[in-house]
């Protein structure tokens, strides 16, 4: 009897450490648990409020590209510093705007008729200055031309990129942003990092800005074109920009050349703005890619980067 006493008793004492131990782990979990959603709460409120912030920004973006193209200012060849007045309820914002008219319009190489072929002469002009293959040209206008039909050399269709490690299809769609051109058969990362800061992913009708212009891509206008010729552009248009494409073209370093007006302009609509927002050790950060007509603007594209 004394026996099955002490083995009850020891059976007993055996289930009450168990019950405590599930017990404490429980605890311990529901603790881990609720410090965890504390943190996922109190991110998720800087992120809002990040946000919010951001938005703001956005809108004093286009009063201030407005109230430069009342004073004149047709664009920015250089980015454009974005004052924010005032405190921001503790946020620490810093932003400025690009100017993507500035660059060469991926998208415009989808165009129709002469205005794509005109497109297509820049581009390789432009890859040939970069020191890149032209064939690269034919591969870009195979993605986002509608047709299945593969140019040459260089081009690449469904055929091609189904036969990758990872196979996918052809976009035949303009771009949406300009870090799909890693995508395109033979634009490897090296390609990229060399094209990527000339090249803009817009509406197809957006022209390139030969106000502001990077002396690269307006010597992409004509490959006849000499450096010392985009200097003195580049050196007149600060002075005084250009009224208009026509007027551009009718500067002397121009007159033995020949540039179509197909996908000039002298006026910016296209920006990026780049934001950046910190807040109790949380950083937001935001592109966003806008059109601005005076105070009347159309958001593009808007993409996060948490950190």
């Amino acid at each position: 009897m004394r026996w099955g006493a002490a083995r009850q008793r020891g059976v007993a004492l055996v289930t009450a450490m168990i019950v405590a131990f599930v017990a404490v782990a429980a605890a311990t979990d529901l603790t881990t648990r609720q410090q965890l959603d504390i943190r996922r709460t109190e991110t998720l409120i800087r992120t809002m409020e990040g946000r919010s912030v951001v938005e703001d920004i956005e809108r004093v973006a286009v009063v201030a590209v407005a109230s430069d193209r009342k004073a004149g200012i047709r664009g920015y060849s250089e980015p454009r510093e974005i004052e924010w007045p005032g405190g921001a309820g503790g946020q620490d914002p810093a932003a400025h705007l690009e100017d993507q008219q500035r660059l060469f319009n991926l998208n415009a190489l989808a165009a129709d008729g002469a205005a794509g072929q005109t497109a297509g002469e820049r581009f390789r002009n432009l890859l040939g200055q970069l020191g890149l293959d032209a064939g690269l040209a034919n591969a870009v206008v195979d993605w986002v031309d509608d047709d299945g039909i593969r140019r040459e050399p260089g081009g690449a269709e469904d055929d091609v990129y189904a036969r990758k490690p990872q196979p996918y299809r052809a976009a035949n769609h303009p771009f949406a942003r300009v870090e799909e051109l890693r995508l395109v058969h033979g634009v490897s990362e090296d390609v990229y990092r060399v094209l990527a800061p000339y090249v803009a992913a817009l509406p197809v009708e957006a022209g390139i800005n030969v106000n502001v212009a990077d002396p690269v891509v307006l010597r992409s206008l004509d490959p006849e074109m000499s450096a010392a010729a985009a200097s003195r552009i580049v050196e007149r248009r600060s002075v005084e920009p250009f009224a208009g494409a026509a007027e551009f073209l009718a500067m002397p370093e121009l007159a033995d050349l020949s540039i179509p007006l197909d996908g000039l302009t002298t006026e910016s609509r296209y920006f990026r703005l780049s934001a950046r927002v910190s807040r109790g050790g949380h950083e937001t950060r935001v592109s966003t890619d806008f059109e601005s007509s005076d105070l009347v603007y159309r958001i593009l594209l808007r993409w996060p980067e948490e950190s």
